[in-house]
């Protein structure tokens, strides 16, 4: 709803959004986003997934890359190249693809959890309707862009509402630890304190200019940009009221997966070709707040196991270091 519906509405033809904005609203229809390749991430205007036109249907070739619950979805949108000899942001469109035919292949991409939520999406021979084009042949970059801008104006004024809970929990954790009185910790946490207000008074301002009509554009993205810089520094803090924490596991991991030995011994399995040199650090999950406990590994009070991790920033099972 956030993206597709949006873009549809400013984009997509009457019949395009007599079928699919109902559907959406009723959660009929699941969409995933096919806009990155191997070779088109950062610079997406080189999208190479060929789209060539037969008869009342376009032919799909090709590969996207971390799409975020393709497993899941049963739609994809996606960019394609229809028009191979022109600039290359100018010969792309966008294609309502779906995904319940033989022509395409999902293959899920195992992150360090055991958790599949990217996956490689492989496209051969795929069909799609000629009418399944939003904002017109050769128009997709303009219409990727406004996507993006929803997606990104959406978050500018609702992950501020995350962040302050964020705040709001470091310092309680602060005091828990006798930190609330270090002046360098004090400092810190005003900083963050300060950022999280800024961005709310902006999120704030985006939501006003977008009921007055304006579509988000670029301020959406400088807003991307100054939350990314803001938590990359607010979650080393985090780790450092902790105390000494090399790394955190996500949330939807801790939480999901119970409390099992059988959970336990895959997370153990994932850790344990740690190099000699690097066993023995602290381990925290802040998320679910598992800490080290006598040098057990304690997660929701029940699973305990030996822990060998890597040191902070040493990147050493593969987990991303912070």
């Amino acid at each position: 709803i956030q993206m597709l519906g949006n873009t549809l509405l400013m984009w997509g033809t009457d019949e395009q959004k007599a079928h699919y904005l109902p559907r959406l609203l009723k959660g009929d229809d699941t969409w995933c986003q096919g806009y990155s390749e191997p070779d088109a991430g950062s610079d997406l205007g080189n999208v190479g997934l060929r789209a060539e036109l037969d008869g009342d249907e376009w032919i799909l070739n090709g590969q996207k890359i971390w799409t975020s619950a393709g497993h899941l979805a049963d739609h994809i949108f996606t960019l394609a190249r229809t028009d191979p000899d022109g600039p290359k942001h100018k010969g792309i469109s966008f294609m309502l693809v779906p995904m319940d035919q033989p022509g395409i292949e999902v293959r899920p991409i195992k992150m360090i959890s055991g958790d599949s939520e990217f996956n490689e999406v492989f496209y051969t021979d795929a069909r799609v309707p000629k009418d399944n084009i939003v904002g017109g042949l050769n128009n997709g970059w303009a219409v990727a862009m406004s996507l993006l801008g929803f997606e990104r104006g959406e978050a500018a004024a609702t992950l501020p509402i995350r962040f302050q809970a964020e705040v709001d929990r470091l310092f309680v954790l602060a005091a828990e630890r006798g930190l609330d009185r270090d002046p360098v910790v004090r400092q810190k946490l005003a900083w963050a304190y300060s950022k999280v207000q800024i961005m709310r008074y902006n999120g704030m301002r985006a939501l006003t200019r977008f009921l007055h009509g304006h579509h988000p554009g670029p301020d959406a993205a400088i807003s991307k940009l100054y939350w990314s810089e803001y938590h990359r520094i607010v979650t080393d803090l985090a780790v450092d009221i902790l105390g000494g924490a090399p790394g955190i596991f996500s949330a939807r991991w801790c939480g999901r997966h119970g409390d099992d030995q059988a959970n336990l011994d895959l997370l153990l399995a994932q850790v344990t070709d740690v190099r000699p040199e690097h066993r023995g650090a602290a381990f925290v999950c802040a998320a679910a707040l598992v800490l080290p406990d006598g040098g057990e590994f304690v997660a929701h009070g029940e699973l305990r196991g030996t822990l060998l991790t890597a040191p902070r920033g040493s990147g050493g099972f593969g987990y991303d270091p912070i």
